[in-house]
């Protein structure tokens, strides 16, 4: 579950929006392991790190087509870095 505070730069060509950022946060990791007989769970905090690039194609005016690609990532000092990166497309609608 990351929790993070990001910034973006916008910018439009014509009808296509972009934006890319970065942001920096917290992460906390819930893990449960399985061992035969034997369960553990760990929860720990991490130090998390955000990119993100977004494409919205505006198809009519309040309505456009976006795709997304994310990294989000938990970093700290005594343990593997863990991470997940995202793609989505999906519509969105403007105000």
């Amino acid at each position: 579950m990351p929790v993070t505070a990001t910034v973006y730069y916008v910018w439009r060509f014509d009808t296509v929006y972009t934006f890319i950022g970065g942001g920096v946060g917290g992460m906390m990791s819930n893990r449960t392991l399985d061992a035969q007989a034997e369960q553990t769970k760990d929860t720990s905090w991490y130090v998390s790190a955000t990119g993100l690039a977004v494409a919205v194609l505006e198809i009519t005016p309040g309505f456009g087509l976006e795709t997304k690609l994310r990294y989000v990532g938990g970093y700290k000092s005594d343990a593997k870095p863990i991470g997940m990166v995202q793609w989505t497309l999906g519509f969105v609608f403007f105000y």
